[in-house]
């Protein structure tokens, strides 16, 4: 859907990955506070399903970015067989131990979680 939280997560993070300083003049979606307070509630709840897809939507743009060769970005290597619930607990577990970042942008947190969390390893 056009203009779902899926696809603002996307959009969200294309454009701080394309132009950085434009990005940084605009209002996130959401910061890493509210992400947190949507992916705390109960499951199948409005802010649960939101919190799961904006996760998805940064999980999808990074894997997009990642298939196209992106220069210098750091990807991460989540297993191939892990669950939207696994990628949601480590969001949760690296905003809630990182609460410097709760009033930024929920994007680049989610990105800093997945990448702490999922490191590639050296080929």
């Amino acid at each position: 859907m056009i203009g779902g939280p899926k696809f603002l997560a996307i959009a969200s993070l294309a454009l701080a990955l394309v132009q950085p300083a434009r990005a940084q003049q605009t209002q996130p979606w959401t910061d890493a506070q509210r992400l947190l307070s949507d992916c705390s509630g109960p499951m199948d709840s409005p802010g649960y399903n939101s919190c799961i897809d904006y996760i998805e939507g940064i999980k999808d743009i990074l894997n997009y970015l990642s298939e196209r060769g992106a220069a210098g970005v750091r990807f991460p290597c989540p297993p191939s067989a892990i669950t939207l619930g696994q990628l949601h607990d480590v969001v949760v577990t690296f905003i809630r131990s990182n609460p410097q970042y709760y009033n930024i942008a929920a994007a680049p947190v989610v990105y800093a979680a997945l990448v702490s969390a999922f490191p590639c390893r050296s080929r």
